[in-house]
C-alpha cells in the first residue's frame, strides 16, 4: 500500500478543508482530473440547484399536486405498490390491510364493497323486472 503524498490531497473551496482526492468526483474537464468541491459539499450545492429549479419550472405545480400522479397511470400502480409493501390499505390509504380477507384492502373498505354489491344487486334485480 503506498503512502499519501502532497499530490493525494485537494482543497475544498466550501468546507474550507484539504481533503483526499478519494473524496472528490472524478472530472476529466478539469486539470488535475477531479472536481472542485468534495463529494459531499457537490452533493449540497446539486441538491439546492435542483430545487431552484424545479421551483422555477413552469410545470412544478402540476407535478407537485396530487391530481396529477392520481391521473396517470404508471404513478398509481406505483403508489399503490408503495402502500401495499408497508401493509395500509390502498383505497382509503390509513387503515391497516386485512390479509384473512383480501390481499390489499382494509375490513372497513371491504364492507363497503359488500354494501355497494348489494346495493348493484337489488338495483339490478328491479331493472330487470321493468
Amino acid at each position: 500500500m503506498r503512502k499519501f503524498e502532497e499530490a493525494d490531497y485537494k482543497y475544498c473551496p466550501s468546507c474550507e478543508c484539504i481533503i483526499p482526492l478519494i473524496f472528490f468526483y472524478p472530472d476529466k474537464k478539469e486539470t488535475d482530473g477531479f472536481r472542485l468541491y468534495c463529494i459531499s459539499c457537490d452533493n449540497e450545492k446539486c441538491r439546492i440547484q435542483h430545487q431552484k429549479t424545479m421551483e422555477k419550472h413552469p410545470l412544478f405545480s402540476t407535478l407537485k399536486s396530487k391530481k396529477f400522479f392520481d391521473k396517470n397511470p404508471f404513478y398509481k400502480k406505483m403508489r399503490r405498490n408503495n402502500l401495499l409493501k408497508k401493509g395500509i390499505c390502498a383505497n382509503c390509504e390509513n387503515n391497516p390491510i386485512d390479509f384473512s380477507r383480501s390481499n390489499y384492502r382494509c375490513t372497513k373498505c371491504l364492507d363497503n364493497e359488500k354494501e355497494k354489491n348489494k346495493l348493484r344487486y337489488e338495483v339490478n334485480k328491479w331493472n330487470k323486472l321493468f
